[in-house]
């Protein structure tokens, strides 16, 4: 008996180990992309990209960009990425394009430019928390964690428009913690049990609080329209009802789609934005000369500190929109690569990339966007932090508003100095979906100087 449960054992390790060997010979000879330039290893399985980053840290982005500098090709296996992101069933997991246009088309309203003015006096009230704890902070002295302090706001404002209820950070405590553990664990949900992630890290278990609390609600909202107690109104003011509304085809109304959607919507409203606006604050700090031509322009559009213009007078600021489009376009946030099916022939050796596009493309100069508006010459079109076309990014609207109002009311309101932080403290060195530097963090400390008039 123990002689044939060995035998069986071994026919089974013998078959996995023939199955993985095949797999690898014919990724290597036989696979359409076979002959694509690149090390054979990359296009093998994807267990180069485990080493790199789960032995080296997280740097495998950083080998994908040295074998385009070598190769200029792409050639690694990458089509478990899809899963990756903790909502396998969220849009933007979605690899086919009729499926994933879909998933998409009922949210489009819900994002748009109108739906998102609307939340604009929410916004504005968040924005104004923040500048009174900074003030707090003036008077006491006290350094910020700035991802913290922007990391409450876009939590505040994305849990408000997306589920219907703010989970007020910056209205529960007084003191300057801005403690917000979705901000610092929303990247580590992939279906790890509750007692593992309290043991890795006791702030990893808010974000599996956070998808259970999604759970729990998407079922509430499932249950409430198949019971007919409520229907969905023609004007969805959470994502649940979106999720839920006559657009929406049947077979997408399931518990797990509406909960991987309200999930990865607010796990992406709050980390992306919150570090845009980080990224963005921390270039000005280190370019005195950009800040004061910005607090110039806004000192005109915003008589005094604590004025309110709406987002449509902001964006039509020359400098203020340049510095917004610099800073996106300075970003060094997000390092994984996006699931894509091509669905025709795709030759990349004809096309040519024009040169010059942005000249110095490591310095942070507003000024170039200015300059080339004068010139007739469009380079947003160039600017892909939140991709384009179908596969663009939903919240972008709420994005731009969230940096527009929050980085014009900052540098409207206060002078400030970074403290022991630099340019250093955010650059990715490490990638892990978001990017992390060496020391496995990100972000910088600030110190408020004075408060202007």
């Amino acid at each position: 008996m123990i002689l044939s449960n060995i035998s069986l054992l071994g026919a089974i390790a013998a078959g996995c180990l023939l199955y993985y060997v095949g797999t690898i010979i014919y990724n290597v000879f036989f696979h359409p992309l076979a002959k694509f330039p690149g090390p054979w290893w990359a296009g093998a399985s994807s267990y180069a990209e485990a080493y790199f980053d789960i032995v080296k840290g997280g740097r495998y982005f950083k080998k994908v960009e040295a074998m385009h500098a070598r190769y200029d090709a792409r050639r690694e296996i990458d089509t478990s990425l899809a899963r990756l992101s903790g909502a396998p069933t969220s849009v933007i997991s979605t690899v086919e394009h009729d499926h994933h246009k879909v998933r998409r088309m009922p949210l489009l309203p819900f994002f748009s430019k109108q739906s998102i003015a609307k939340l604009e006096p929410f916004i504005w009230s968040r924005v104004n928390l923040l500048v009174a704890k900074l003030r707090q902070a003036l008077h006491t002295g006290e350094t910020v964690e700035l991802i913290d302090g922007y990391g409450a706001i876009t939590t505040d404002v994305i849990s408000r428009y997306a589920y219907g209820e703010s989970f007020d950070y910056l209205g529960k405590d007084s003191d300057m913690s801005f403690k917000n553990d979705y901000l610092h664990a929303i990247n580590v949900i992939l279906g790890l049990p509750q007692w593992a992630l309290q043991f890795m890290h006791p702030g990893f278990t808010a974000a599996n609080d956070l998808r259970r609390w999604c759970t729990e609600n998407a079922l509430k909202a499932l249950q409430a329209t198949q019971s007919g107690i409520e229907t969905p109104s023609t004007k969805p003011k959470t994502i649940f009802e979106t999720l839920l509304g006559p657009d929406m085809p049947p077979e997408e109304k399931t518990l797990e789609r509406m909960t991987d959607e309200s999930f990865l919507i607010v796990g992406a409203g709050l980390e992306t934005t919150s570090r845009f606006l980080t990224n963005t604050t921390t270039h000005l700090l280190l370019n005195p000369d950009c800040l004061s031509k910005l607090r110039a322009e806004l000192k005109v559009a915003m008589p005094t500190p604590d004025y309110c213009p709406p987002c449509s007078v902001l964006e039509n600021l020359p400098y203020l929109s340049a510095v917004v489009a610099e800073g996106l376009r300075c970003e060094t946030i997000l390092v994984n690569r996006f699931s894509r099916k091509i669905l025709e022939p795709l030759p990349y050796k004809g096309f040519v990339i024009p040169a010059g596009v942005f000249p110095e493309p490591e310095k942070f100069r507003p000024e170039r966007w200015i300059e080339a508006r004068e010139q007739g010459i469009n380079l947003n079109k160039y600017l892909a932090t939140f991709v384009k076309g179908g596969r663009m990014c939903l919240g972008i609207n709420l994005a731009y508003t969230e940096l527009y109002l929050t980085l014009a009311a900052i540098f409207r309101n206060f002078d400030m100095e970074l403290v022991d932080s630099g340019l250093e403290n955010i650059t990715s060195t490490r990638g892990f979906t978001f990017g992390f530097t060496d020391s496995y963090d990100w972000g910088v400390k600030i110190r408020l100087i004075k408060a202007l008039e």
